[in-house]
């Protein structure tokens, strides 16, 4: 029995137990070392796992926040103003469409009953902005557009402290001294400018 035992330390146990130490060096030659290296390791690829869990929740918050802040809105919703009670209308506008110069001008005051007053009211109430979220980031610097023919630009200024400034299809909406929104919608700008351009006919 004691032989049995002898041979197989000799021949099976000791050369796997060699074999750890060589592949596992420079850990002490006991189970435990081996085990240690083992936890370290686990703990290692828990400590990434959780980096990659919190990075994930954070790209996914990022998203959320984004798409709750381009949700489409009113300009009543952005500036807390009623269009309803502006009592007058400045509306500043020009074309481009024969050459790139020397544009067309158009300037128009209406007093609430004027013709045209509550059309251009509704289609500001009407037109819902999903804001850029450039809006915060971009300053109050000036910006630069090279004109093309059927360029056009505007802006509309109400009594009430709600102004929007249409750069040849960049539309910035301020509401008082405040920049509320940066928005594109070239529906509604070709709509107000043909309202617009009615007027002076």
């Amino acid at each position: 029995m004691h032989l049995l035992c002898q041979r197989l330390l000799t021949e099976n146990i000791l050369p796997f137990f060699l074999f750890l130490r060589k592949t596992f060096a420079p850990l002490p030659l006991t189970f435990t070392g081996f085990f240690d290296m083992l936890g370290v390791e686990t703990g290692v690829r828990k400590e990434k796992d959780m980096k990659k869990k919190i990075w994930t929740a954070v790209i996914a918050l990022i998203i959320l926040a984004a798409t709750f802040y381009m949700r489409p809105l009113s300009i009543e919703d952005l500036t807390k103003a009623d269009l309803k009670s502006a009592e007058r209308i400045s509306v500043w506008a020009e074309t481009y469409y024969e050459k790139t110069s020397d544009g067309e001008k158009y300037e128009i005051v209406l007093q609430k009953g004027d013709e045209g007053f509550d059309g251009i009211i509704e289609k500001l109430r009407n037109v819902k902005i999903k804001r850029s979220p450039m809006t915060f980031l971009q300053g109050n610097g000036t910006s630069t557009h090279r004109i093309e023919l059927g360029d056009f630009k505007w802006e509309i200024h109400l009594g009430n402290g709600v102004s929007l400034n249409n750069f040849f299809g960049k539309m910035t909406l301020y509401w008082e001294t405040e920049k509320a929104a940066i928005f594109k919608d070239d529906e509604f700008s070709k709509s107000i400018m043909e309202t617009v351009e009615g007027l002076e006919k």
